[in-house]
């Protein structure tokens, strides 16, 4: 007979293994040389590791998302106000002034209109791209956005105008 526990070979009519301690019981037409896989109980150090790291794992990747999502939500947050050209330079650097001073004012609501000429739309974000809209609804130019401090960058990087593309906007949060 073996001993379910350990799977040691029992010898004689003993109550307890002499290797494992685990408690022999004997049916009444039991063979004694038949053989019991041994139940052996799990480790369970070695199941609480594994699921502390699992833990861990999915915790960074949560911290992960949740960081993510943080700025660029707050990337997205800081969009929206008045906002007042300063001025805006080529793909080549040269910078223009001519916009100076022109006032646009973009919505939480996907709205944008400027106040010094009459011009406004929709824009949707994604990420650092803003894609802005006509008044018909024609997609006319994307961008890609930053904000430094109070200042908003807008390069074009597609535009209905080829000569936008690679011109960055520089705008100031207005009155300030």
């Amino acid at each position: 007979m073996f001993c379910t526990m350990c799977g040691n070979r029992i010898e004689g009519m003993i109550n307890f293994c002499s290797f494992c301690g685990n408690r022999i019981y004997y049916a009444q037409n039991e063979p004694q040389n038949q053989y019991r896989a041994p139940i052996r109980k799990g480790n369970t150090q070695t199941v609480i590791i594994i699921l502390i790291v699992a833990a861990i794992i999915f915790a960074s990747g949560v911290i992960a998302i949740l960081a993510n999502s943080g700025s660029s939500a707050e990337r997205t947050g800081n969009i929206y106000g008045t906002w007042e050209a300063k001025y805006m330079y080529d793909a080549n650097g040269n910078i223009n002034y001519n916009p100076a001073g022109v006032r646009t004012v973009i919505n939480a609501d996907g709205t944008w209109r400027n106040l010094d000429n009459p011009t406004s739309g929709t824009f949707k974000l994604y990420d650092n791209l803003m894609e802005q809209y006509n008044e018909v609804g024609r997609l006319d130019i994307i961008m890609e956005y930053e904000i430094i401090g109070d200042e908003l960058h807008l390069t074009a990087i597609e535009s209905v105008d080829a000569r936008d593309v690679g011109t960055t906007w520089v705008l100031q949060r207005a009155g300030r």
